[in-house]
Order: structure tokens, then C-alpha cells, then sequence
């Protein structure tokens, strides 16, 4: 079999294999019922706040959110805020924005199609990125198509982010960002071209992986030893 006729063969396999997870993930979105337990809950008070309120606050002494508070919570001056790192919070809550101005949904009154909308872009999205972008790195290494699949079912509904994939949390995009500042430290390890703008993005992505999930920090240090 020649190496372009297999390269297609791959090629619709990947495209399959994704197109039926992103069903898969999809369905679980829309048939998920409860998305506020205690993990997610701190970061989608923060987003409702920032929509509805323009406040970064959960409570004050003469105001409270009308979702059950959260334990990842600190308090200052009277006020409680989320203790988690904030960057990722912001950025769910400018797409939250744009929901409303698209649509005048508010947060709260519909905080169920707000949190289908986080949940697609932030998490389902991310994920099927990962496993195209690992599917790739793969093939640097290997052509043979059992490694390949069982790396990629391995990766799919055998991987632990598959159950995070349908709910708001910091893991799903946090190995995302691995994945990419991973391949990219490997293009610039083997390719004899190592244009700059992959080392500033190699920053980028270990920046951001750092502020959605604290313990990436020692990824950080192996990818700076490596390069």
C-alpha cells in the first residue's frame, strides 16, 4: 500500500473518530442536568457577576448572587470572591458577554444556555482539538494503524478529561494547551527550521497553562530544560 493512499485512509479514520466524539460529547452536553456542583460552581458565580452585575464579587454585605455560594471562596472587606485563579473565570465571562449582546440573554435567567455555550467553546472544542493535534504528533512517530488507534481510544473514552469534557472546570483547557506547547517542543527538537514565533507561542501556551492549573508549573521548567 503506498504512503499517500495510507495517509487518506488516516485521514477519513481521524475525521470519523472525531465527528463521533464530538457527537458523543455533544449529547452529553445537552443531557447533562447539574453543571453547578461544588468544582465548577466558583468560576460560574464569578462569570454570572460579571455578566449581570459588572462585579467580580459573589456577595456583599447587602447583596447576594442567587446561586448557592460556593466553599472556593475567600472574603475581603465583606465581600467574597472566588479563590480561584481568575484568568479563566475572565475569559468565560467575555464570551458570556457576547452571548448576552448577541442574544439579551441574561446570566442568570438563562444561566442553562450561558453554561451550554461555555461548555462547547471552552471545553468540547479544546478537547477534540487535543486529539487532532495528538493524532498528528503520532503520526511523526508511527504509521501503524493498531498504535494509532489504541493511542487515540486511549486519549478519547479511556482518558479521565473525557469526563471533564462536559462540565465547567480548568482541566480540560489546561491539557489542551499541554498538548499544543508539547507538539510544539517537538518540532522544535527534531525540524532542523526553528522559527522564533513557535518559541514565543511555546511561552504563551505554558503561561496560560500555568494560570488555569497551578501544578503545570513543573511542566514548565521540563519544557524550558528541553529547549
Amino acid at each position: 500500500m503506498s504512503d499517500e493512499h495510507e495517509m487518506q485512509r488516516h485521514k477519513k479514520w481521524l475525521w470519523g473518530y472525531l465527528s463521533a466524539m464530538a457527537v458523543l460529547l455533544l449529547v452529553a452536553t445537552f443531557s447533562k442536568m447539574n453543571r453547578l456542583t461544588t468544582n465548577p460552581r466558583s468560576r460560574v458565580i464569578t462569570v454570572q457577576r460579571l455578566v449581570d452585575d459588572d462585579t467580580w464579587s459573589h456577595a456583599t454585605p447587602n447583596d447576594t448572587t442567587p446561586l448557592a455560594l460556593s466553599i472556593d471562596a475567600v472574603q475581603e472587606e465583606g465581600r467574597l470572591y472566588s479563590s480561584m485563579p481568575p484568568i479563566f473565570p475572565g475569559l468565560m465571562a467575555l464570551q458570556s458577554m457576547g452571548v448576552k449582546a448577541v442574544t439579551g440573554m441574561g446570566g442568570y435567567d438563562h444561566l442553562v444556555d450561558h453554561l451550554r455555550v461555555l461548555v462547547i467553546v471552552n471545553q468540547v472544542f479544546p478537547y477534540l482539538l487535543m486529539l487532532w493535534m495528538a493524532f498528528h504528533f503520532l503520526q511523526r512517530y508511527t504509521s501503524d494503524p493498531w498504535t494509532l488507534a489504541f493511542m487515540m481510544l486511549a486519549l478519547g473514552p479511556g482518558m479521565l478529561a473525557f469526563g471533564y469534557a462536559v462540565t465547567i472546570n480548568n482541566h480540560t483547557p489546561a491539557a489542551v494547551l499541554y498538548m499544543v506547547a508539547f507538539f510544539l517542543v517537538d518540532r522544535l527538537s527534531v525540524d532542523q527550521q526553528r522559527p522564533y514565533i513557535l518559541y514565543a507561542l511555546v511561552g504563551l501556551m505554558t503561561g496560560f497553562a500555568f494560570a488555569f492549573e497551578l501544578p503545570s508549573g513543573g511542566m514548565a521548567m521540563w519544557r524550558l530544560l528541553w529547549l
